[in-house]
């Protein structure tokens, strides 16, 4: 099946957005009705009620997972993280989405994901760049957009301040770029809202999306998604030597960056009040990135295959409640 996205043509890109809208097709049958609001406390469906509408945001959740699926192949093609041109991890990157944000046809998370994805776009682009002036400033300000709309994504501030120490001689000018362009949202934000009579939503947000975790282990079949999670991550680190042979330093580099992502995005968890499977969508680039450049080598074509469809299965079994979580 990784057969029809091991090329970097226009077909392959049609089979992407085929397989995004099969993996997403059921939900709109069975629609959830998903809360859409921001961690700030903004509800986008009472200026837009349009996207209350169940078909509304399966298509908008199509259209947000294909997008970020193809800048995360676009990552591995233009900075050369692999000499195979495919769109191998988007697919990677749509099937763990997916599986991450099943029972559910839509969330906002997807909206965080997009500008995080950005961010990290932004930053890819710093190497060997004369004053990269506005990538850098980017970067900073689309984390904390995705912050504004997930708070936890907050914690990769932190990755960007590593990437951009790895990726250039960096200087104290470079990072007060980044931390200028990282609090420019927030000073936004809170302009906006005192403007508006509702600056304690600033702080309502940090209060309620930070804390210590309260795990309920009574029902240990509910954290599956995290285990599975932790099982990929594993299997992503063992192979962290072979992703990286051959590779020049840029793109090492870069690699290493997603191991990080990685690292961090785990982290988040102890500070989540309320643990939940979105939340694994944090995880969603290193995973697309990296597990891709696993699936893309040819050695073991059939036991990829293999483990790529099992996935598949294993999606199905959540999304038809075979296993209840």
């Amino acid at each position: 099946m990784l057969s029809f996205f091991r090329r970097n043509l226009f077909i392959n890109l049609i089979f992407l957005l085929l397989f995004v809208v099969v993996l997403q097709v059921y939900f709109l049958f069975k629609w959830s009705s998903p809360e859409v609001v921001f961690s700030i406390g903004l509800d986008i469906t009472q200026g837009l009620g349009v996207l209350s509408n169940n078909f509304v945001q399966s298509f908008l959740t199509i259209a947000l997972i294909l997008v970020q699926a193809v800048l995360v192949s676009r990552f591995v093609i233009d900075h050369r993280m692999s000499r195979a041109l495919s769109y191998i991890p988007g697919a990677i990157f749509i099937l763990f989405t997916c599986f991450a944000l099943e029972d559910s046809n839509f969330d906002v998370i997807l909206f965080a994901n997009l500008f995080f994805i950005l961010s990290i776009g932004n930053l890819y682009n710093i190497y060997k760049k004369y004053r990269p002036v506005t990538h850098i400033f980017n970067a900073g300000l689309f984390l904390s957009i995705a912050a504004l709309i997930y708070f936890p994504y907050i914690i990769f501030f932190f990755v960007l301040i590593m990437g951009l120490l790895s990726l250039r001689n960096t200087n104290a000018v470079e990072m007060a770029q980044l931390i200028i362009g990282f609090l420019a949202g927030f000073f936004l934000c809170g302009v906006v809202l005192y403007a508006t009579g509702h600056f304690d939503q600033l702080m309502t947000m940090v209060k309620s999306e930070s804390g210590l975790p309260d795990f309920d282990f009574s029902n240990s079949i509910s954290y599956l998604k995290v285990i599975i999670s932790i099982i990929i991550i594993l299997v992503l680190v063992m192979y962290q030597t072979v992703v990286k042979k051959k590779k020049n330093f840029d793109a090492i580099r870069k690699i290493d960056l997603n191991y990080w992502i990685l690292f961090f995005a785990l982290i988040s968890l102890v500070f989540l009040p309320q643990p939940d499977n979105k939340h694994l969508i944090l995880l969603s680039l290193p995973v697309g990135i990296l597990g891709g450049l696993v699936f893309e080598r040819k050695e073991g074509v059939l036991a990829k295959e293999f483990v790529f469809v099992l996935m598949l299965v294993l999606y199905c079994a959540f999304v038809f409640d075979v296993i209840q979580i």
